[in-house]
């Protein structure tokens, strides 16, 4: 028999030798669901030994459960597994990564890990893109759990998709859908994920310390597409340069399309003051953005977008507006926290680059 194929070993890893690559939040998450389905664990960091105990501790790990190895990334013990999980802050680029790419050594991460150990029901909507992902995903997340309370929100935002799996096996209900924002480090490595609708929020350079330009980087957040399963969704921002110039021409055209911040009257989904104008399938359908949490024509992309994904998997329209009328905000994002002397004060610290804060 030859050695198992990404795909099997991510439903049954039982009894193989599986490298988890840093230590923290969700290396841990998928360091507990692997030992939990019977795989060998090592984990290895390149922090020193105690920061990655007492952090894999403070994350719920038994350290008697997996072989540790810190102070750096061995080769021969990445070459030598079965599988190697990747935590989105290492690079493929790494030598050591590169020398498991040469062995032949599958290299995954931890959603897909968990999307093969959760139910093949789940529907899953994807977020990616420079700016705007969290409070996207948020977004639709509310209007997810209209639908699904047992909805899952997480990834690149927080919560580890292996943590879903987790809780399913503690007893917990399945989640129907599942959104999930994705990083272009995780899209590096994301080939097993069934997605059933991908949103890109929009584009502009970002990254470059890990990136060797903006087309590198735009090509990582290209990867989400091949992802969509037949019979999925994609929605881009229709009114962004970036995502024009560089990502509509790599979207097959078998798959369905229903982009936001379109022109008023054309199909998809187009912003007109504090209202959605959603066409779609021949249905129309409109949204008011009334929460004043929702500031501004980018965060009415935001919503449009997370209608978008929405719509994508089949979410109702009442839950829209719904989730949108309850959406509470992101901590420390456009969050408004007093009026002195006339003047709003709003806390935007979570911009992570120019365009963010702009």
């Amino acid at each position: 028999m030859g050695r198992p194929t990404p795909p099997e070993l991510l439903k049954d890893p039982k009894g193989a030798h599986a490298v988890v690559v840093g230590g923290g939040k969700t290396g841990a998450a998928a360091a507990r669901l692997l030992v939990l389905r019977g795989a060998r664990v090592t984990l290895v960091d390149d922090a020193p030994f105690d920061r990655v105990s007492e952090g894999l501790t403070k994350h719920g790990v038994d350290l008697q459960s997996v072989a540790l190895g810190a102070g750096g990334i061995d080769v021969a013990t990445v070459t030598g597994a079965d599988l190697v999980v990747l935590s989105p802050g290492v690079p493929r680029a790494h030598a050591a990564m590169q020398a498991s790419i040469a062995a032949g050594v599958p290299i995954v991460n931890e959603i897909e890990l968990a999307a093969a150990a959760l139910p093949d029901s789940v529907s899953v909507i994807a977020i990616t893109g420079t700016n705007g992902k969290t409070t996207t995903t948020t977004m639709a997340g509310a209007i997810a759990r209209v639908a699904d309370p047992a909805a899952f929100i997480g990834g690149n935002l927080g919560t580890p998709y292996c943590q879903a799996a987790l809780d399913v096996a503690a007893g917990a209900p399945a989640p129907r859908l599942a959104v999930l924002e994705l990083s272009s480090y995780q899209l590096e490595t994301l080939t097993h994920l069934d997605v059933r609708a991908a949103v890109v929020t929009n584009l502009s350079p970002d990254h470059l310390d890990r990136y060797p330009d903006a087309a590198r980087y735009y090509a990582a957040k290209a990867r989400i597409f091949p992802l969509v399963s037949a019979g999925g969704g994609i929605s881009l921002n229709a009114a962004d340069t970036e995502t024009r110039n560089h990502l509509m021409s790599a979207v097959r055209g078998d798959r369905v399309r229903c982009d936001f911040d379109v022109p008023n009257g054309f199909e998809g989904i187009a912003i007109v003051g504090e209202r959605l104008r959603v066409r779609y399938g021949g249905a129309a359908h409109e949204v008011v953005l009334a929460n004043p949490r929702i500031v501004g024509h980018h965060n009415r992309q935001n919503a449009a977008a997370a209608v978008a994904g929405a719509l994508l998997v089949g979410v109702p329209a009442h839950a829209w507006q719904q989730g949108l009328d309850g959406y509470a905000g992101v901590a420390h994002r456009l969050e408004r926290i007093g009026e002195a002397g006339g003047v709003a004060w709003l806390n935007d610290s979570k911009a992570t680059n120019v365009d963010a804060a702009v």
